[in-house]
């Protein structure tokens, strides 16, 4: 027995998404993916991108972590605030690469001057910030009772390395 088949072309159907998917579905992937990239602060290459917020400064310089009073090191923040993530730290006596400062908010007020600085650092290599009370301009020893008057050297503030933050 013999068959025919059809053989006129078949016009082809266009998928046309219904509201749902357009309007509710759609938006809540979206959503979805934007909160999970930016949940935990902005992606690495944000600050490559954008910078950190910090403009002026000054050619890089070098301070060096605390070491005379505990908790020795310096601490590194997001940003120049008490409040800001800690996102890593320096040993005691560890050099750091700074390229300028700000005032922001003073760390230890009851520290005498002028460890009660507010002033931060900006770290060179744009991953972060330190605080005055933190570092010094020269090699510090230990003082185990946290009582010895002298905090050793200030770390250098040249008015020509003051910036601004945001």
């Amino acid at each position: 027995m013999l068959t025919v088949v059809n053989t006129r072309p078949v016009a082809a159907t266009s998928y046309k998404p219904s509201w749902v998917t357009t309007s509710i579905v759609i938006p809540i992937i979206l959503a979805v993916v934007f909160g999970l990239v930016f949940l935990s602060g902005p992606p690495i290459w944000w600050r490559k991108l954008l910078g950190d917020g910090f403009s002026g400064g000054c050619m890089p310089y070098l301070v060096y972590a605390q070491n005379r009073w505990d908790p020795y090191g310096a601490a590194v923040r997001q940003s120049p605030s008490v409040t800001a993530p800690k996102i890593g730290g320096f040993a005691p006596n560890e050099v750091i690469m700074v390229n300028g400062w700000v005032h922001a908010e003073t760390v230890y007020p009851a520290n005498t001057p002028p460890f009660n600085s507010d002033i931060w650092f900006h770290l060179a290599n744009q991953q972060g910030w330190v605080s005055f009370a933190g570092v010094r301009g020269t090699l510090t020893t230990q003082d185990p009772t946290d009582l010895a008057p002298d905090g050793g050297t200030p770390a250098p503030t040249p008015s020509t390395c003051e910036g601004r933050f945001r």
